[in-house]
């Protein structure tokens, strides 16, 4: 029986599996920095819709304040504004340490992988190929841990937590947003192709500049 080679999926799932502690830690935090974000603007609307408050008599506008609803709301901005500031630099101590450890070990990993190739695949391959895979690939690698696939989970939470509040508070608003929503895939899937392939050009002229570097640092620039 032949074993079958492990997806990219499951490559990227064992170089996190030792951080992943941290990422949990991290990702609790992102959705916790969600949360304060959709709170502080229920208390800004309690804070101009309730607590200044404006009265219409004989044509004259009278200006009125809740003093106690007014410190209530300043004073609940006040936390969250705190408390985001606090969650905000523990979740980017997390991101960092994180991205740099996995660059450590993806780079390391690679550099082992290298040592053990044979001379057939460096004469196949641009050495400008292989340090753009040293150091791009990884990059992107790395991005996708560290801040791509939280971003997109916790965007997707945010989403639907708002879309659940319009449809509860504003019906008709969240109508409107439902109907813009197919635009976005529209958008998505008629560029996908054109932006993939934009990024493939431009790995390829990475590719050939990182040769041309390599040549000329080295001073082996073929004539």
């Amino acid at each position: 029986m032949t074993a079958t080679r492990p997806t990219i999926w499951h490559r990227v799932y064992a170089i996190i599996v030792p951080y992943r502690a941290r990422l949990v830690v991290s990702m609790v935090t992102l959705l916790f920095l969600t949360c304060l974000g959709l709170w502080s603007p229920w208390w800004s609307a309690k804070l101009i819709g309730g607590a200044l408050t404006a009265t219409i008599k004989d044509g004259v506008v009278t200006e009125g304040l809740d003093r106690n609803l007014f410190l209530v709301c300043v004073g609940a901005l006040f936390a969250i504004h705190i408390t985001s500031s606090l969650f905000g630099f523990l979740y980017s101590y997390q991101m960092r340490t994180l991205g740099g450890r996995v660059i450590f070990d993806l780079r390391r990993r690679m550099y082992d992988h290298l040592q053990r190739l044979s001379l057939g695949f460096y004469e196949s391959r641009s050495s400008g190929e292989i340090i753009s895979r040293m150091m791009n690939d990884v990059n992107s690698i790395t991005s996708l841990v560290t801040g791509t696939a939280l971003n997109a989970l916790i965007s997707s939470f945010k989403a639907i937590a708002i879309l659940a509040w319009l449809i509860y508070d504003t019906p008709r608003v969240a109508m409107v947003a439902v109907a813009i929503l197919p635009l976005h895939f529209i958008g998505y899937f008629f560029f996908n192709s054109r932006i993939s392939h934009v990024h493939w050009k431009r790995s390829e002229k990475m590719s050939q500049i990182y040769g041309k570097v390599s040549e000329v640092l080295s001073a082996m620039k073929m004539v």
